[in-house]
């Protein structure tokens, strides 16, 4: 099982993110956050068919999503070799993410991290050399992780732009964390957005 945990902010993209996920991954989970703002005001009624999708709304403080993030880790339940995918709702589930999960389902891997493209460009912004799951290296879109691993463990820094950086040194950190490097495998980020930086 996979669960992908969504900060639902852009109602206008949940249309083409989830056909990224259905039409690749079987056995999947996925929750949708909303906060306390939103843009677009597409409906989300063609969801309620798919009984693997969730929807919650809390009150949040802050636009990074690492509140909504924190909400799924301290609330929502999974086994602890079930994946756990911060899916973003401006990015997509790439065939390279969907295909090293179901290869991974079984493995003794923790984590597996994976280089990032930048929006639909080849221009990398991350790779996923060994020892690079740490602060300017890595961020929370790059990985997969357990939920074994996740469960007892917050992201700090909630108000802050690159806390999911320090949440990827706080996870690299566990004692005995297994982590597979896939520098040939993308993910992207903003690809649905034309925030580019």
């Amino acid at each position: 099982m996979v669960h992908f945990i969504t900060p639902l902010y852009r109602y206008n993209n949940i249309r083409i993110v989830y056909p990224t996920i259905f039409h690749q991954i079987d056995r999947f989970k996925w929750h949708l956050i909303e906060g306390s703002k939103k843009i677009g005001e597409e409906s989300l009624n063609f969801l309620l068919k798919d009984s693997r999708v969730f929807y919650y709304k809390i009150k949040t403080t802050q636009v990074w999503g690492h509140e909504q993030r924190n909400y799924f880790i301290k609330n929502i339940k999974g086994d602890d070799k079930d994946w756990c995918y911060f899916l973003d709702d401006d990015n997509v589930v790439t065939p390279d993410l969907a295909s090293e999960i179901i290869n991974e389902y079984n493995s003794d891997y923790d984590i597996i991290l994976f280089s990032q493209k930048q929006g639909l460009t080849n221009k990398h912004r991350l790779s996923g050399s060994e020892g690079h799951l740490k602060l300017g290296t890595c961020d929370i879109g790059s990985f997969l992780i357990r939920y074994g691993k996740i469960k007892e463990s917050l992201i700090d820094f909630e108000s802050q732009r690159n806390a999911d950086g320090h949440y990827c040194e706080k996870i690299a950190a566990i004692k005995n964390v297994k982590i597979k490097y896939a520098p040939d495998k993308f993910v992207r980020y903003n690809s649905l957005s034309m925030e580019i930086y």
